[in-house]
């Protein structure tokens, strides 16, 4: 006879066993968005002009953020589909994964790790400062939220505490102006919400433009946003001198004839000499199984 205690130790091994393999079973990254291309644009005239860079700076990184750090450095974080998180990520939080510029303009693979309480779902994570401000569905599973009409949480680290809570919400972008706090979203049917306030609440929104992500740029806050332009999604820039009153959507970037098919998730910095903009091109020619399927929520 087993001794007492045994069959229930067994069956506890067995169980984690098993969780263990379905972690590590789960399946590979969509092999169409890990095709996908950053890319960048710069302007040494204050955003008039625009010239590409040639070569896409990453691939498989999209839902990106920005954070331009005090050192120089910058924090261009995302969702990295070029390889599959190992399974020990569950049990021991997630990493933010996404691209590190240093103050003399190299860029490298970087992966951060932060304290999100005991959440596993962190989707479009944005650093303000120390603080990562990410969404997080009920459960971890695949799917865009700004596509699901249930209740998504905008969470903040250190712990993970949720701060506002939407149907269908993603892309959070934070910024601090003149010792304010604005934090922009995407909501399902809403478009691009403006939250202010503590706790947090809408102040306005702007139907029809999704994917925002906000900055402080010669003592403006610039908010990016992408919509449909000439039938392909491109950013458009709105300018605010006090956070309150705005100067209107205008489109940002040229379309070039060479240049990316989409420009999605914009992202503004600010050098020495120059600004640059990275956004994603979503469908890269010859990937394998074609484009990525069009998300519904973030589609203007």
């Amino acid at each position: 006879m087993a001794p007492p205690g045994y069959v229930a130790a067994m069956r506890a091994l067995l169980s984690m066993l098993g969780l263990l393999g379905c972690a590590s079973g789960s399946l590979p990254p969509d092999p169409r968005l890990a095709q996908t291309q950053v890319r960048v644009f710069e302007s040494t005239n204050g955003g008039q002009y625009w010239t590409l860079n040639p070569e896409p700076l990453a691939t498989g990184l999209d839902s990106l953020g920005l954070s331009v750090r005090a050192d120089g450095s910058w924090w261009l974080t995302g969702l990295d589909h070029s390889e599959e998180p190992p399974w020990w990520e569950w049990y021991v939080g997630p990493r933010v994964r996404g691209l590190e510029r240093s103050p003399e303009g190299t860029w490298q693979r970087q992966t951060w790790w932060p304290d999100v309480g005991d959440t596993r779902s962190v989707i479009d994570p944005q650093y303000l400062g120390e603080e990562l401000w990410f969404a997080s569905r009920p459960m971890a599973t695949s799917g865009d939220p700004a596509d699901v009409d249930e209740s998504v949480k905008l969470r903040t680290t250190p712990g993970g505490q949720v701060v506002y809570e939407a149907r269908g919400l993603a892309d959070p972008s934070p910024v601090l102006f003149r010792g304010q706090r604005h934090v922009f979203v995407t909501e399902l049917g809403r478009g691009v919400v403006h939250l202010t306030g503590d706790p947090l609440k809408p102040a306005r929104k702007w139907g029809g433009y999704t994917v925002p992500f906000a900055t402080v740029i010669d003592d403006q806050i610039w908010l990016l946003s992408q919509i449909l332009q000439n039938g392909r999604r491109y950013p458009v820039l709105n300018k605010s001198p006090d956070g309150v009153s705005w100067s209107g959507w205008q489109p940002v970037l040229p379309m070039l004839p060479k240049g990316p098919n989409t420009c999605t998730s914009p992202v503004i910095g600010q050098t020495e000499t120059s600004l640059l903009l990275l956004c994603v091109d979503e469908r890269v020619a010859a990937g394998p199984g074609g484009a990525p399927p069009e998300r519904t929520g973030r589609s203007h």
